[in-house]
């Protein structure tokens, strides 16, 4: 009965999906599950009796390794991410454990390291964060409304463009704060029906800053969509045009006093 309880757990560890492989106190490796294969590319005959450290170029300093067995020592246990080559000389981050095992007088006799593949999730992360940087920075107002027209989001450029906080705005129905919205009365309502039938907009207003300043700004309009098609939120991009409409003015004032002056 032990002999095949340790034959099924066995199968069961080199069946998994997860890069399971223990190793001594010297990293070497002792075993090497189908799971390390498929993640790594070495087979169990390339992988046992190498150094785990060399094999799979883990960029770790020797800081860090002191740190990592520190703590495994404390408390059996470590955990994190770690960047790694496979034997095709990809590198990939995956995120990986690395347990103490102990004999009955509680010394420590090996590792087993279990680790799985975040290449593409820190790839994706990275792409969000790149994009929330760029909303975040950007000149121009970006905000968002649910459906219900509560403000979602509220950029740093609509903090420059309207002067009110984030914290002022979020939470709140666009006609419940100052933002001009509800001073641009059925023009805007106009606009964002024409959002919510075409699916975006476009179009010139007239926006009130939060200290009573007027002034001109594009709005462009988009629906968000959730991966079943439903329309989950609306995003403004709001850009301060008054100095173009300005010398628009003036150019126009120029060409009218040009036109009186060939009349005369």
């Amino acid at each position: 009965k032990a002999q095949a309880q340790i034959e099924l757990m066995f199968r069961q560890i080199n069946e998994a999906h997860e890069a399971i492989y223990i190793i001594n106190g010297d990293m070497i490796i002792q075993s090497w599950n189908h799971g390390a294969e498929l993640l790594y590319g070495y087979n169990k005959d390339e992988a046992i009796g190498k150094k785990s450290t060399e094999l799979l170029d883990t960029h770790l300093t020797s800081a860090e390794y002191q740190s990592a067995y520190k703590t495994i020592t404390e408390s059996g246990y470590w955990s994190g991410e770690v960047h790694r080559k496979t034997k095709s000389g990809d590198e990939i981050i995956v995120y990986s454990s690395l347990t103490a095992i102990r004999d009955a007088a509680g010394i420590v006799g090996a590792y087993v390291s279990v680790s799985y593949d975040i290449t593409e999730n820190r790839k994706l992360a990275e792409k969000v964060n790149f994009l929330a940087a760029i909303e975040e920075q950007s000149n121009d107002a970006i905000i968002s409304l649910d459906l219900d027209n509560y403000l979602l989001s509220w950029n740093k450029g609509a903090e420059k463009v309207f002067g009110y906080k984030k914290e002022e705005m979020l939470g709140f129905a666009y006609k419940q704060r100052k933002t001009g919205f509800d001073l641009s009365g059925e023009e805007m309502e106009k606009n964002m029906s024409e959002l919510q039938k075409n699916g975006t907009v476009t179009a010139e207003l007239k926006f009130t800053r939060k200290n009573g300043t007027v002034f001109f700004a594009l709005l462009s309009g988009n629906l968000i969509y959730d991966k079943n098609g439903k329309i989950k939120a609306k995003v403004y991009f709001i850009r301060d045009i008054s100095r173009r409409k300005n010398l628009e003015e003036q150019l126009r004032q120029v060409n009218a006093d040009l036109e009186k002056k060939v009349e005369e």
